[in-house]
């Protein structure tokens, strides 16, 4: 994985910044959204526990299943999160300033070795980064809202790049879920 090293000047940019991210966030808080204050992901593992007991105690089953969304950090289109910012009123002027930081011209090098010219990103969220998190959420956001608007009884957690969910229906329906996957 590449790893970029976010240097202090952009670190100060995006801490400068930082508090647009958090006030954009709370605006756009979700129940799906999980890894925040309270919200650790031994609290979403808890609560796909408890919607598990509660569908057995109704005569229910369910089946719990995790996602991990594979590189998702490196996978975020820029061109995608732009048109995502305004569809979701994100701050535009510092998201430009931001993703210029994770387009800035950079050489890969590993050991001894390195490319003789600059690579420019056009994906992906730097390790590290302030703005990383938010980026992501932005990036999930209306496709989770549309998921849980067409699902809407299931539980659904999103813990940074992993996605849970927890079916609950007959066990003869869980049965032939299982049998058939």
């Amino acid at each position: 994985r590449v790893v970029g090293v976010i240097i202090a000047v952009y670190a100060v940019y995006e801490q400068a910044r930082f508090n647009l991210l958090a006030d954009w966030m709370a605006s756009h808080e979700r129940p799906y959204f999980w890894a925040g204050l309270e919200r650790g992901a031994d609290m979403c593992q808890w609560q796909d526990a408890l919607h598990a007991e509660a569908a057995a105690s109704r005569g229910e089953s369910a089946i719990p299943s995790c996602i991990a969304l594979w590189k998702c950090f490196q996978r975020i289109v820029h061109d995608h999160v732009f048109a995502q910012a305004h569809t979701h009123g994100f701050p535009l002027a510092t998201l430009r300033g931001i993703l210029a930081i994770y387009r800035a011209p950079r050489r890969l090098v590993c050991g001894a070795a390195a490319l003789p010219y600059a690579m420019h990103a056009t994906r992906g969220a730097i390790a590290r980064s302030k703005w990383a998190m938010g980026i992501l959420r932005l990036t999930l956001l209306s496709a989770m809202d549309s998921h849980q608007q067409a699902f809407p009884s299931s539980f659904k957690p999103v813990y940074v790049d992993d996605l849970a969910s927890v079916v609950v229906a007959t066990r003869r329906l869980v049965v032939r879920m299982v049998v058939a996957a």
